[in-house]
């Protein structure tokens, strides 16, 4: 069993219907103080989950659940999309990097997206989204019996309804398993995927947000390693920086060494700090300790050797463009302040309007 139909089981195995609940002698008024007081989680009319398991889960797992009790209540298959699909494909729809540390600013992950048919019902509910859109066959698959958008489909879908760094940042992740292994990159895979959102932007029957699909065709890179650095990625070039990815550093004496980010023209190291870096034994092979002295090394020996100054971001420095640029203004780093004009027309349009 692949990871989605492990994660998919997980997310079958905490729902439980209001059915099952009355079998087990829990009335009509007893569900609704256990869900008053927490004990469970209503999802949608007729289903629930532990509310222990629902505190305890990250929002992709509690959105898993959701997908399954809304396809369990519907009358016929549905087509899951946006959202839903990119969790459904193991994107980062639910990135705190993204969306922002503090839970009440995620969206509500018991509300599912499905594709609806074009001129049909549609609208939103508190428990569903209906797309009406016309989608081809080719984007649409089957994954361990659930349809949905292709990851290509999603990531385009999410360009034009949800913020762009989260979009860019589900494509870089897809764009990661398709086209790159370790730290080599297969530039036929990442050519064929801007085919594919060459053809979704060109044959959509929505125009809105078609100018958007394009810049993530343009932008999307396999080498990115976190959504942070996506997000990151994103704002500095809508300050105006060209961006290079993985640059590799040969240390001598201590070895080599990949860098996330470098400005070019100011010549300057950007690396893009998350906690599991130091925290997480399974990325640094070691204890706190031992991870931060290991940086401090290697931090010292890309500076010494490169003459470069290395600038590290934490994820709420890159929330806004004038955050970021204070940021980096305070660390003596010129910022051009508007995007390059080198850039396709239409890409430097949406890098100046996004958010």
């Amino acid at each position: 069993m692949d990871d989605l139909g492990r994660r998919l089981t997980r997310a079958t195995d905490a729902l439980t219907s209001s059915n099952q609940l009355a079998r087990s002698g829990v009335t009509a008024r007893g569900l609704a103080l256990a869900v008053a007081h927490g004990d469970f989680v209503r999802l949608r009319a007729g289903w629930y989950v532990a509310g222990e398991y629902w505190r305890n889960s990250v929002p992709e797992s509690q959105h898993l659940s959701a997908i399954v009790a809304a396809q369990r209540a519907a009358n016929s298959r549905l087509t899951f999309s946006h959202r839903s699909a990119a969790v459904l494909h193991g994107l980062p729809a639910w990135s705190d990097w993204v969306c922002g540390a503090a839970r009440a600013a995620i969206p509500d992950t018991r509300r599912v997206h499905v594709l609806g048919q074009p001129g049909g019902r549609g609208g939103a509910t508190p428990a569903i989204v209906r797309h009406r859109s016309h989608v081809h066959a080719a984007d649409v698959e089957e994954l361990e019996g659930v349809r949905v958008t292709r990851a290509e489909r999603a990531v385009a879908d999410l360009a034009r309804t949800e913020r762009f760094s989260l979009a860019l940042a589900c494509a870089d992740a897809t764009l990661r398993a398709r086209a790159r292994r370790g730290q080599v990159v297969d530039d036929a895979a990442w050519h064929a995927w801007q085919s594919s959102m060459r053809r979704i932007a060109e044959t959509s029957s929505e125009r809105r947000g078609v100018r958007a699909v394009r810049a993530l065709r343009l932008l999307a890179d396999p080498r990115a390693d976190s959504p942070f650095e996506s997000a990151a990625r994103f704002r500095l070039v809508q300050l105006g920086f060209e961006v290079r990815l993985q640059v590799e550093v040969v240390v001598p004496q201590l070895g080599r060494y990949f860098v996330d980010l470098e400005l070019v023209d100011a010549q300057v190291f950007i690396e893009c700090d998350g906690r599991a870096k130091y925290l997480d034994s399974s990325l640094n092979g070691g204890t706190p300790e031992q991870a931060f002295f290991a940086e401090k090394r290697r931090h010292h020996g890309i500076t010494a050797h490169t003459g470069k100054p290395l600038v590290r971001l934490e994820s709420h420095d890159s929330r806004t463009l004038e955050g970021l640029a204070g940021v980096l203004a305070a660390h003596g780093i010129r910022v051009p302040g508007r995007p390059a004009q080198s850039h396709d027309a239409h890409l430097v349009r949406l890098l100046q309007r996004a958010g």
